[in-house]
């Protein structure tokens, strides 16, 4: 079967013989089972971790972008501050950054 796949499971069975002869009829005899799956998932993680350092790398990016859109709107004039900045500039890109990265990771 090919990458991704779920592999045909194979069945061994092991016997084991015991003596009877000292038993009684309609006597029980313990027994176990035991069954045991595994597959490389390498490959996966390795997937996840590069999505995920896509999504970072593209959610910095975007923060980028409104942080610099932000400064070409409200440009830093020390003498008649802009009147409809409704709280000081760091709040505001401060709502940039956590509003950014909360809708790229959510």
């Amino acid at each position: 079967t090919g990458e991704g796949q779920i592999y045909v499971p194979s069945v061994s069975i092991a016997y084991a013989e015991k003596r009877a002869d000292n038993l009684q009829e309609g006597t029980s005899i313990p027994g176990s089972f035991a069954a045991e799956y595994s597959m490389d998932a390498s490959g996966y993680w390795t997937a996840v971790i590069v999505f995920f350092v896509f999504v970072i790398l593209f959610m910095f990016a975007l923060m980028i972008f409104r942080l610099c859109l932000f400064r070409s709107r409200y440009p830093n004039v020390l003498v008649h501050p802009d009147p409809h900045l409704f709280a000081p500039r760091i709040v505001l890109q401060l709502l940039i950054v956590f509003s950014t990265c909360c809708s790229t990771l959510f």
